[in-house]
């Protein structure tokens, strides 16, 4: 990119298995996350792979701006918490001088106003390229169809980057996976504070 910035992403072709011909195309997800996922053997082995297919999907749209995607993949009255860090300037002398260097700002807002927001981040980056690590999945114990992933982000556009925890909240039970909760925390946040399927009323 512009900045001299680049990043280097395994690729994932998906197949047909009748006609034999490529279907889709996407980022893969590391190593890890993808072992957490398939581990979860009392699972079944189709949710799983619906799960791989959806995140590998998730970070895809980011890198691509495919807002048609995105836009369509969260439910109508999902909640959204977004969050970045402002970094403060430390000046000698100033009433500055005592704050902290690092301060996060969480917003909740509704689909239209977080996918308005989007609209505006697509035009005006160069480039955003997500990766996730550090992976934790849990199954709803109520609905069969509902999970929690909960995973640890680096987001890098051409403007700014932060690193934190995001908690989705996903259905994989209609006919594509639907968000309802899409939670981020600074990585500073205890991991025991974090959002989880248990803070939720499903």
């Amino acid at each position: 990119f512009r900045n001299n910035k680049s990043f280097n992403n395994e690729v994932v072709f998906r197949f047909d298995h009748t006609t034999k011909k490529i279907t889709s195309i996407a980022f893969r997800l590391s190593p890890t996350t993808e072992k957490n996922i398939i581990s979860k053997t009392n699972w079944p082995e189709e949710a799983r792979m619906v799960l791989i297919n959806f995140l590998e999907d998730y970070q895809t749209a980011y890198a691509l701006k495919r807002y048609d995607y995105l836009e369509s993949i969260y439910s109508e009255d999902a909640l959204i918490i977004v969050g970045h860090v402002v970094e403060r300037t430390v000046i000698e002398d100033r009433v500055q001088y005592n704050l902290s260097e690092k301060e996060v700002k969480l917003m909740q807002y509704d689909k239209y106003e977080y996918f308005k927001n989007l609209t505006r981040t697509f035009k005006s980056q160069d480039y955003i390229n997500i990766r996730f690590a550090d992976t934790e999945f849990t199954k709803s114990s109520t609905n069969e169809d509902i999970y929690g992933v909960r995973l640890l982000q680096e987001y890098h556009s051409s403007t700014y980057g932060d690193k934190g925890y995001l908690f989705i909240l996903v259905d994989l039970g209609s006919d594509s996976p639907l968000i309802h909760v899409r939670a981020w925390q600074p990585d500073e946040v205890d991991l025991n504070k974090l959002m989880q399927m248990k803070d939720l009323r499903i």
